[in-house]
């Protein structure tokens, strides 16, 4: 193969590696990683109730919501479009660390101000936000409202992985204590 078509084949698998008919191209893998990392904070602060009813019924008390993985995504960094509720529609920022497993910019507990890069639409341009889910690359994340504890448990130590800390835990932590300390 001549020097120049190789460089041409090699611009353009790097082109289609970063955005794939305007969508950024994702792998199954950041796929799979983007979704666990929304489930995952899900369970771990106990939001799946608020979930009930939102997004399109599945079996067994479940439901699946759309996450839109923006253009304004780039390398590690993925800018989604979701629901979490019970704060509405969020426009966050993701990171895949090396090892893959994807951070979540923020949490709950710490909120979502409107000058930060995970924040409720509603602060955002309606005509942006509107542009970026419709240029997307939709997933689906799915909520149950019954999760197994084999799948809180998973949960919780993926987000001490991720954050050294886990939401739920540090609860359940306190509660034992506050229970101890009671005559």
């Amino acid at each position: 193969m001549k020097p120049q078509r190789l460089i041409l084949v090699m611009i353009c698998m790097a082109l289609r590696s970063v955005v794939l008919n305007g969508q950024p191209a994702l792998t199954e893998t950041e796929k799979t990683e983007l979704v666990r990392a929304v489930e995952d904070e899900t369970y771990d602060y106990n939001l799946q109730h608020d979930f009930r009813s939102i997004g399109k019924a599945l079996a067994g008390e479940k439901y699946e919501i759309p996450l839109y993985v923006t253009t304004d995504s780039h390398g590690a960094s993925y800018y989604v479009i979701y629901r979490l509720m019970p704060f509405g529609e969020m426009y966050r920022l993701i990171t895949l660390r090396p090892d893959g497993l994807a951070m979540l910019f923020r949490n709950p507990r710490s909120g979502f101000p409107p000058d930060a890069p995970a924040m409720q639409t509603e602060y955002y341009d309606d005509d942006t936000i509107c542009r970026n889910k419709h240029d997307a690359t939709k997933v689906f994340f799915v909520v149950d409202m019954n999760p197994s504890a084999l799948r809180i448990k998973e949960a919780i130590e993926r987000q001490k992985m991720r954050y050294g800390f886990s939401n739920l835990q540090d609860k359940m932590k306190k509660e034992r204590l506050s229970h101890k300390s009671t005559p």
